[in-house]
């Protein structure tokens, strides 16, 4: 099974990088915050920040799996023209991964070869954020 960052822990890893910065907890908290909602661009390079490969086919592909060939109002469904929830975005993801969409970037091979890494990644976060 391919492994990547889940929500929550891409978030406690930049959280502790934005602090590294300078940025106090408060202020890094809000601008990981204000990813959302995210585009199907913003999502291609969250996934990818994630350890996934996707593109924006992968998110039409899903969209049309979901919603059908159209929006409720008739328009054709376009990846480009949706914005995306942090929930949608990982339900999406794991479609990707789920329906072999989805390619592993190299920190998710490292992280699918050996899931601890991601414990470890967390942990080293945590030790050098106190």
């Amino acid at each position: 099974m391919m492994r990547f960052l889940t929500g929550p822990e891409y978030n406690s890893i930049l959280l502790v990088g934005l602090k590294r910065i300078g940025l106090s907890e408060a202020d890094a908290a809000r601008l990981i915050a204000a990813r959302w909602p995210m585009d199907a661009y913003g999502l291609v390079a969250e996934a990818h920040g994630r350890g996934l490969a996707i593109q924006i086919a992968d998110i039409a592909a899903w969209l049309v799996s979901r919603m059908g060939p159209t929006w409720p109002d008739g328009e054709p469904t376009d990846a480009e023209s949706a914005m995306f929830s942090p929930t949608v975005a990982e339900v999406c993801l794991q479609w990707c991964v789920a329906t072999g969409r989805a390619n592993s970037t190299l920190a998710g091979r490292f992280y699918t070869s050996n899931p601890r890494r991601i414990e470890i990644t967390l942990q080293a976060a945590k030790a050098k954020d106190n």
